[in-house]
């Protein structure tokens, strides 16, 4: 069960490194520029709240934070706008909504 938000960005780096992402890791608590989750190749950040859906502007400060051949990836438990979903297509981000008992 994925119940706290450390939890929930361990279970997102164990996703990526899954994905090929083979050093992804978490980043340090604190001021993490939006990003909870690095590798060489990408950069994820991680919503673990249900009381409502993430925006667009959540989407727009992750895609601010990817480097050059880097991609974005963004989890949530409570999923997405479709504002949110509009801006991930435009800005190539990845969009993956997981349950508390790790479905992907």
């Amino acid at each position: 069960m994925i119940t706290t938000w450390a939890e929930a960005e361990e279970f997102a780096a164990a996703h990526l490194r899954a994905l090929g992402f083979d050093d992804a890791e978490t980043t340090t608590s604190g001021a993490d520029g939006g990003v909870d989750v690095r590798a060489t190749r990408a950069v994820a950040q991680v919503k673990h709240f249900a009381e409502s859906a993430v925006g667009s502007p959540a989407v727009q400060q992750l895609a601010g934070a990817v480097a050059k051949h880097q991609v974005g990836v963004f989890y949530a438990l409570s999923g997405f706008t479709k504002a949110a979903v509009q801006e991930a297509e435009l800005r190539d981000v990845a969009l993956f909504v997981y349950s508390v008992t790790g479905d992907v």
